[in-house]
């Protein structure tokens, strides 16, 4: 069985004076519920359509010429901090 991922419709990534920010979609005002680097910021928009995690990996190698390890941890660190912030579909 495939396990898919998706990051939540009501937020958004947004780039605020350089730095990338995860937003609710409808705040009036401002509210930064993550701030993520470059990877992160590639890895959230991945997650706008449903994928899985060996995808994700394989994205990640292609784009920043990395070795498995590296995506693995680097993937499995942000999966684990959506979640643990309710930002992906169940």
């Amino acid at each position: 069985m495939k396990y898919t991922l998706k990051h939540k419709p009501d937020y958004a990534l947004q780039n605020i004076a350089g730095k990338y920010v995860v937003l609710p979609a409808e705040a009036q005002t401002p509210n930064v519920i993550l701030t993520l680097d470059e990877a992160g910021a590639f890895l959230w928009k991945q997650l706008e359509k449903d994928t899985d995690i060996p995808t994700l990996m394989r994205a990640l190698i292609v784009t920043l010429d990395i070795t498995t390890g590296t995506a693995l941890a680097i993937v499995s660190q942000f999966v684990q901090t959506l979640w643990d912030k309710n930002l992906l579909l169940d």
